[in-house]
């Protein structure tokens, strides 16, 4: 999410983010906050409505595709990565359907927080309609969680946008070069911890949030850093 706050791809508005990772699924809600400043509005800050962590996620899917594959389940870190490809018969999916749906009630945690908070106003006012989200860990990655994830839960009609990240400038591998776009939903979250040094605190009206820091752009290593005599 801070580089989510900090891209200038992603503009102000509401977000909704869902990291289905090995073991959990973690969701949350927000609102990316902007100021004028200097004739022109900017970004300046994050106003969370609610976040879970829910026991359920990528382990649970590959074990229930092994029971599906009728393999040991103790063995079924041989599915890592396949999911998609497995999933993409219907039989899989009916048989993993109870993991599945609990990754997505997972998703909805944050959304009831929400409603908590603003009563039945969310479900009329127009910038929750047009929520964006992050789907970012291994299960971002799965088309059937990427097809019931981004689906708006007081009204299921509406539909929301995938919003992707380009990768950070000083993001990059261990030999310098830029990470690719796939490795992005696995290493977004460490970037953000390795930017921002302070916790974002759980407000109802955003005046009470403070601005977020600037970005702190670092320069890159180089050999002498990285290998020292």
């Amino acid at each position: 999410m801070w580089w989510a706050f900090q891209s200038p791809a992603v503009p102000a508005g509401t977000f909704a983010k869902v990291d289905i990772g090995a073991g959990t699924t973690n969701a949350s809600v927000f609102r990316i906050g902007q100021t004028y400043s200097n004739d022109r509005w900017v970004k300046s800050r994050l106003v969370f409505y609610g976040a879970g962590s829910s026991p359920i996620g990528m382990d649970a899917l590959d074990e229930a595709l092994s029971h599906w594959k009728a393999s040991d389940p103790k063995q079924c870190l041989q599915y890592r990565g396949r999911e998609d490809s497995l999933l993409s018969d219907q039989h899989a999916v009916e048989f993993c359907g109870e993991t599945l749906d609990g990754i997505v009630l997972a998703s909805r945690v944050p959304w009831k927080q929400l409603k908590q908070k603003l009563g039945g106003y969310v479900g009329r006012d127009r910038d929750w309609h047009e929520c964006r989200t992050f789907l970012i860990g291994g299960g971002s990655l799965v088309h059937e969680l990427r097809r019931e994830l981004p689906v708006y839960p007081f009204d299921k009609t509406v539909r929301f946008r995938v919003q992707d990240l380009e990768a950070p400038p000083d993001l990059r591998t261990m030999d310098l070069n830029p990470v690719d776009r796939e490795a992005l939903p696995f290493v977004l979250v460490a970037y953000g911890l390795s930017q921002l040094g302070l916790a974002i605190p759980e407000v109802n009206t955003p005046d009470k949030v403070e601005a977020l820091p600037p970005m702190r752009i670092r320069q890159l290593p180089d050999h002498e850093d990285l290998y020292p005599p």
